[in-house]
């Protein structure tokens, strides 16, 4: 699922934020060589960015492996990830002091 980030086009969804925000110069040149010349056709979902690793030759995809997962059953190609490329991830959720989740976030 992932390539050597200099060797060819990549799938980043469109709107995504962080894109552009990087202080990573390796992120930077990644985005300016290979992602800013083709921004009007970047996928807007992660459905349809995996999908592009079945159309595309020498095509890779950053995305998380759960995510990913979910999605291979919708996918016309067999995706393989390369784990050596797999490197781990901080996410976070926000809810208000109110949010009926917080009881089971706090467990």
């Amino acid at each position: 699922m992932y390539l050597d980030p200099l060797r060819g086009p990549h799938g980043i969804r469109r709107y995504s934020r962080n894109r552009l925000t990087s202080k990573v110069r390796f992120l930077k040149d990644v985005y300016r060589i290979h992602l800013a010349p083709h921004k009007d056709d970047l996928p807007t979902t992660d459905l349809s960015a995996i999908q592009r690793l079945c159309q595309r030759n020498k095509y890779s995809v950053l995305i998380s492996m759960d995510l990913a997962e979910g999605l291979m059953d919708q996918v016309g190609c067999t995706v393989v990830p390369l784990a050596k490329e797999i490197f781990p991830a901080t996410l976070a959720m926000i809810v208000t002091k109110s949010s009926p989740y917080l009881g089971i976030i706090n467990y």
